[in-house]
């Protein structure tokens, strides 16, 4: 499913994933109308512009996830912006791709994203991957690698022999500080952001996306 405000851009997006193996469901240029094909699709792909005229798409990004929970969402802008960036994942995006990236480039890092794998482009991603910014303390740095492993409060309580109470603290201001409101997206952006060690296997799908 592919949403812009452009036609143009449609066509050849279009063009080019069917050329790379993609089977494409819909392409829309109306958010509305692309979320009720993510509805009615659940497709295994979603790939949505950013800027929709002068709206930002976090909404519909955040919609189609809760729409399709097992889609995925890649996004495309022509903005090289880390802030933009890093707006996307918290929205829940599984990739964040400039456009005028080479069309097998695109194609690639789309198959990527389908796939599972969190794709960021290599210009934006030294704008985010900036642990140092965060600025958390090495007890709420071990907290959030243990998020990233899918693990619960009580987990996290018994691994670094702490109160229930004082985890479920540490998890607030982790969320805070990475500007997250959900287990799920704190993951991400902890990957993202370099605060998960290279050699961690994340779990991927059993992330609880509300409770703290």
């Amino acid at each position: 499913m592919l949403l812009d405000d452009h036609q143009v851009v449609l066509d050849g997006l279009a063009v080019a994933l069917e050329r790379g193996g993609f089977e494409v469901l819909a392409c829309s240029t109306r958010p509305s109308e692309a979320l009720d094909e993510v509805r009615r699709h659940t497709p295994d792909l979603f790939v949505c512009d950013w800027w929709l005229g002068q709206e930002q798409a976090a909404a519909h990004v955040a919609e189609a996830r809760r729409l399709s929970p097992t889609t995925r969402v890649a996004v495309l802008t022509g903005h090289e912006d880390g802030s933009v960036a890093a707006a996307a994942l918290n929205a829940g995006a599984n990739g964040f791709l400039v456009k005028d990236a080479l069309r097998q480039d695109l194609v690639q890092q789309l198959l990527q994203v389908a796939s599972g794998q969190l794709v960021l482009d290599a210009r934006v991603s030294e704008h985010v991957l900036s642990p140092a910014k965060y600025r958390l303390t090495p007890r709420e740095e071990a907290v959030v690698i243990a998020i990233a492993a899918g693990r619960t409060n009580r987990e996290i309580a018994a691994e670094l022999m702490l109160s229930a109470h004082t985890v479920k603290e540490h998890v607030g201001n982790v969320m805070r500080k990475l500007g997250t409101t959900s287990r799920a997206q704190t993951a991400v952006v902890a990957m993202t952001a370099g605060l998960v060690p290279p050699t961690q296997s994340p779990v991927r799908g059993g992330l609880a996306g509300g409770r703290r």
